[in-house]
């Protein structure tokens, strides 16, 4: 950076400020333009990896709450059957 920079950083820029500030931007940019495509399809590809696997663990999860939810009434209807059996034994069977 140059000490012209540092003294006008707090003045109003002219016109022709602006266009030398984006022609020197450009510059910069252009050499970088295709790491900065690389970087930005890097980072939709990890955003999309991202999702399927908050996808697939949601899917996980609510599998794994109908699957408790199966055992659990599994278990208070065996539970039921059980005290059935017995009330029906201490009748006489």
């Amino acid at each position: 950076m140059s000490l012209w920079r540092y003294i006008n950083v707090t003045r109003n820029p002219s016109l022709e400020s602006v266009r030398r500030f984006m022609l020197e931007g450009e510059r910069a940019t252009w050499p970088r333009l295709e790491m900065i495509r690389n970087q930005t399809m890097i980072s939709q590809t990890l955003d999309r990896c991202v999702d399927k696997l908050e996808n697939h663990k949601r899917r996980h999860d609510r599998a794994a709450v109908a699957a408790e939810a199966r055992v659990e009434s599994r278990s208070t209807s065996a539970t039921d059957a059980g005290s059935r059996r017995r009330i029906t034994f201490w009748r006489g069977r």
